[in-house]
């Protein structure tokens, strides 16, 4: 694994140095040598994929899990750019998924406290019972909930249009399901889309 040093992004330097071609540095742009990598930079990891349609995707995962963050997918978001992009422009990229990323986080951390203080013991088993039914599937439940607008699902009947906030009905009672691009889940009691939809 190559480590990018976490400096500010005028200073940096690949550590993994690159022959230059002509008069410039390919070692601060993204070049083919760099495809396929996995790079650590400050908070967090880097997969540097293969060009497609004339991008690389870069995901990008956090170098240390979010403590209490529950989450339906690994990885925070994504990066996609040509090769030839100078590495500060990059790492600024991956700086904003980051930020946003931890941002959404502090939100449902924050917000799911809360309602445990209010609710206590019911709201932790509707969490639960609502969040299991998607928490290793939600990209296939996601596109189904956008295709039928409802799903029924164990007892759980959900209503809505990902990636917006939805609404479902664990023991008739209702709950307001918000995940994040990102990847961290929330789960409000109540009826709460609205106050949830601007929510990044």
């Amino acid at each position: 694994m190559t480590d990018v040093p976490d400096e500010s992004p005028r200073r940096y330097r690949p550590s993994r140095r690159v022959s230059p071609t002509g008069e410039e540095n390919n070692s601060r742009v993204l070049t083919e040598e760099f495809l396929g990598m996995a790079v650590a930079y400050s908070n967090t990891l880097l997969f540097i994929g293969y060009e497609v349609n004339g991008l690389v995707e870069i995901t990008v995962y956090p170098r240390y899990r979010f403590s209490s963050d529950d989450r339906v997918q690994g990885h925070l978001g994504y990066v996609r750019v040509p090769t030839g992009t100078p590495w500060e422009a990059i790492l600024a990229a991956v700086d904003a998924v980051y930020d946003t990323a931890h941002n959404n986080y502090r939100i449902a951390a924050t917000l799911r406290a809360a309602e445990v203080r209010t609710q206590g013991t019911r709201y932790e088993a509707a969490y639960e019972a609502i969040a299991e039914l998607f928490r290793e599937s939600w990209h296939g439940f996601a596109l189904r909930l956008q295709r039928d607008h409802t799903v029924e699902k164990e007892g759980v009947k959900f209503e809505g249009v990902p990636p917006g906030p939805v609404l479902a009905t664990w023991r008739g009672e209702k709950y307001t399901v918000r995940v994040f691009p990102t990847g961290s889940i929330l789960v409000l009691k109540g009826d709460r889309r609205k106050s949830l939809q601007e929510v990044a």
